[in-house]
């Protein structure tokens, strides 16, 4: 069967709106942003795939999902482009995992869901919600959707990268606490209901500051105190990286960008 080339792009993240225990067990909420990982799908005679051990995993786990054998892949090519920086929590890797789940299937002519994608990141490493297309309490360790909280706002977030890089797998490793955020997340679900995205900043707020004692973020507090009498609605953090988000509303007007920062948009 000829093999056409197809390209598949998914979106990054600045960090979640809030991680910790919730109930029995430990949940997510993140946010896509307008940063992709694009991966390209093509025939090639070389027979050479990638190099990234990743992407390389996600092609070996999709095809014996799909069951198909080896000696019918044939020879192909991946491509990947990325405007994610790496180990800042940004999702980088997950990025990579979801465009490259759909590319791989929609070049041997299928289309694997949601669902179907998380669950295979979640077996190569804990994954999060911005392979849903709405905002999500997320179980990252499983790779499923707890509940479904309503479609994500169109707001601006100024992405703050911070400095050095976080290991994902290692971290989590590592390890030994994950606060409570029962109550955090009560404000964060009953904000998103009701559109009050100050609620859902505060929210954003409260978890930063209880992981504090996880993973800390250096000048947390005068981020949010310059953020907030800027005007913002709150600023979040990457749970398991360096990344911090100030977000705003979409008309806001940023003037000038600090080294390590740069602006973008909620993907709505």
């Amino acid at each position: 069967m000829s093999r056409k080339q197809v390209t598949a792009i998914c979106p990054g993240l600045c960090g979640e709106l809030i991680q910790g225990m919730i109930g029995s067990r430990e949940l997510l909420v993140s946010y896509p942003i307008d940063r992709y990982s694009e991966i390209t799908v093509r025939p090639s005679s070389s027979g050479s795939i990638c190099s990234h051990r990743k992407i390389l995993q996600t092609v070996n786990a999709v095809l014996k999902y799909l069951g198909i054998p080896r000696d019918e892949w044939g020879t192909f090519e991946i491509i990947r482009c990325s405007s994610l920086p790496l180990g800042k929590g940004m999702s980088s890797s997950t990025a990579d995992i979801g465009a490259t789940a759909a590319a791989i299937a929609a070049f041997f002519g299928y289309k694997l869901a949601s669902n179907e994608i998380a669950a295979i990141a979640a077996a190569i490493e804990p994954t999060d919600s911005i392979l849903y297309e709405d905002l999500a309490v997320f179980d990252a360790m499983n790779g499923c959707v707890v509940e479904t909280l309503g479609r994500v706002p169109p707001l601006k977030v100024l992405v703050l990268e911070g400095i050095g890089s976080v290991d994902t797998i290692c971290f989590h490793r590592q390890r030994g606490y994950v606060p409570r955020i029962d109550a955090v997340y009560d404000r964060l679900r009953s904000g998103i209901s009701a559109g009050d995205w100050a609620a859902m900043g505060c929210a954003a707020i409260m978890s930063a500051r209880l992981y504090q004692s996880v993973l800390h973020k250096p000048h947390l507090d005068e981020v949010i105190d310059i953020a907030l009498k800027a005007g913002a609605y709150g600023v979040n953090v990457a749970h398991t990286g360096t990344a911090m988000g100030i977000i705003m509303d979409e008309d806001t007007r940023i003037i000038s960008q600090p080294q390590h920062c740069y602006g973008g948009n909620y993907k709505g």
